[in-house]
């Protein structure tokens, strides 16, 4: 009995923190809409990464990466290495290809939206 309380605590710890991603990712969606971008992809595979938004605006695509962060400078120092050089890879290809840019976008828990540009130093 004691498992099934917890699996049911994780399960509802999970479908939380999915809906905060949802509402994150929303955010930044408006966002990048009202600059003017259409979006023309969300949770896009690509080379084995995932983007969750993709926009173009006049032959400028931009790939972004969304997350619901309690503290931007926390998220900054813990960023897996791992998916960062993913990211950075793909980002390197995309990038001879077409006019690209990346962005790693945070939204805080006040939904204050934090852009960095991949190839940045964060």
């Amino acid at each position: 009995m004691f498992k099934i309380g917890a699996h049911r605590k994780q399960t509802q710890k999970n479908h939380f923190a999915s809906q905060r991603g949802l509402h994150a990712e929303q955010k930044v969606c408006e966002y990048f809409l009202e600059k003017g971008y259409n979006l023309k992809q969300q949770r896009k595979k690509i080379f084995g990464v995932e983007f969750d938004l993709i926009f173009e605006k006049q032959d400028l695509w931009v790939y972004v990466e969304v997350k619901s962060v309690c503290s931007v400078e926390f998220y900054l120092n813990r960023w897996p290495q791992r998916q960062k050089q993913r990211f950075l890879r793909v980002a390197s290809i995309l990038g001879e290809k077409k006019s690209s840019t990346f962005f790693l976008a945070l939204v805080d828990y006040q939904n204050n939206i934090h852009l960095f540009h991949a190839n940045s130093e964060t």
